[in-house]
């Protein structure tokens, strides 16, 4: 009897073995290379969801209560799904520099200082940029230098 055992236990264990094999090979590809299909879909979605960008560089700013002891040197990136809120970024430039200047300058070091208030910040940035254009709107805005000293 216990040489029943000794030939059944491997052959058992080599049937499962196969079986589970087979298994994968028909079954576990397939889910996986649906979901790296799924995957690369959506990389390729996130990709094209890119608009066309533009860069005001070069900001520096005092904030409110250093008296001209600290600064903060900035650079914004902006994101438009249109070419025409571009140009009118770039006819109304000297009017957003001075509307970001001045939003910025009238934050405290402790707040541009802050982390979690960036994207408070690039929020309320925005929301002035939108306010200056009638071409449309910005999509997203991006600090691209951000420097407090």
């Amino acid at each position: 009897m216990g040489r029943f055992w000794l030939i059944l236990i491997p052959i058992l264990l080599l049937t499962m073995a196969a079986g589970g094999f087979v298994t994968y090979t028909q079954f576990g590809h397939a889910g996986a290379s649906e979901d790296h299909a799924e995957e690369e879909k959506k990389v390729e979605e996130e990709e094209e969801a890119y608009g066309l960008f533009m860069e005001i560089p070069d900001l520096i700013v005092n904030p409110t209560g250093t008296d001209g002891r600290r600064y903060l040197m900035t650079s914004l990136g902006i994101e438009s799904g249109d070419q025409a809120v571009l140009d009118e970024i770039k006819l109304k430039e000297v009017v957003i520099r001075d509307a970001v200047i001045n939003t910025l300058a009238a934050r405290s070091v402790t707040e541009l200082a802050a982390i979690d208030n960036r994207n408070a910040l690039k929020d309320q940035l925005k929301g002035k940029i939108n306010g200056l254009l009638s071409a449309g709107e910005i999509k997203h805005l991006y600090f691209t230098q951000y420097v407090l000293q």
